[in-house]
């Protein structure tokens, strides 16, 4: 009877240490590979509570696996709990389980406290940027990336952003966050890492720095109000957070287009979930984005020749 393999998070770390690039090449084979129907992924189930006052989480439970691969099928929990630094504790917590396709066996135990899926997320936006950002040539112009947040997420987008030269030479970074002193002890590790920051601002100064200038908008919190009204035409913007029913990033006015010649093309990891849940439920709810139709899945866009892409 085969036993199954435990891996400690240092373990999780040093294989995937390194190998950024082949993980970025993976994520988009497993758009492509979901939006083909290749990928089989019950509906995820959401968990919201706070056991101690004043210490508000959330949790998740997902599944998925290739069909047909003979390989295996994964389960996950993965959890933020907001106010754990307050008491000396990680935020993100997480397991994941890996199990036998051919057989159900449990074949191992990734003791991640939520590593790989924030990693992930992160590799997200910056394969987000690689593929649809405004700089997608060699050589092209700095760009103005800005941050919605100081969190975990928020801090391996930026660290990925450069160490995997997505972001220009020359690249500014902006970032919002309601906390000032929050903003500005970011920026510091930023600018030491290299980036070109813009000075912190007050929450609402640096939104509205953002709406007017940020070539790039990466939003990373778990708010449950709107953080901007709108966005400079030709942006993009990639929404990481509103990942349940009650969470949302992104006003009404993102979706709308300028003016008739620039149309906003709205993309979707998985079309079916973020239409039942986060930013696109609210727009089609409101009508912001008038029909469903029009949301696309990154899938579908990452497997056509990329030079169709816009």
């Amino acid at each position: 009877e085969m036993s199954a393999i435990i891996a400690e998070l240092s373990e999780v770390e040093a294989a995937i240490s390194g190998s950024e690039w082949e993980v970025l090449d993976a994520l988009l084979r497993g758009f492509v590979e979901f939006s083909a129907g290749d990928v089989q992924v019950p509906a995820p189930a959401h968990m919201s509570f706070a056991t101690i006052a004043g210490c508000p989480g959330d949790a998740c439970i997902k599944a998925g696996g290739v069909r047909g691969s003979g390989r295996w099928w994964v389960t996950k929990v993965a959890s933020s709990f907001y106010k754990n630094g307050e008491y000396g504790l990680q935020t993100s917590q997480g397991v994941m389980l890996v199990w036998s396709e051919s057989t159900g066996e449990l074949e191992a135990v990734l003791m991640d406290r939520g590593y790989l899926t924030n990693h992930r997320t992160a590799l997200t936006a910056g394969l987000c940027v690689r593929e649809f950002g405004p700089a997608r040539a060699e050589g092209a112009p700095p760009l103005t990336i800005a941050l919605f947040g100081t969190g975990t997420i928020a801090k391996l987008v930026a660290q990925q952003l450069r160490a995997l030269h997505i972001a220009p030479a020359g690249s500014k970074l902006v970032v919002v966050s309601r906390s000032v002193d929050a903003a500005r002890a970011f920026l510091h590790v930023q600018a030491a890492a290299g980036w070109d920051v813009v000075e912190a601002l007050e929450a609402r100064a640096a939104a509205a720095y953002a709406q007017e200038h940020a070539d790039v908008i990466i939003t990373c919190t778990p708010s449950e109000q709107p953080l901007f009204a709108r966005c400079k035409r030709g942006a993009l913007v990639v929404a990481l957070g509103a990942d349940a029913a009650d969470k949302r990033e992104l006003g009404a006015d993102v979706f709308s287009p300028q003016d008739a010649e620039h149309a906003i093309l709205v993309l979707a990891d998985s079309r079916a979930q973020c239409l039942d849940h986060g930013e696109l439920a609210h727009a089609i709810r409101e009508g912001s984005v008038p029909d469903s139709d029009l949301v696309v899945e990154l899938g579908e866009v990452l497997g056509n020749d990329s030079s169709t892409r816009a």
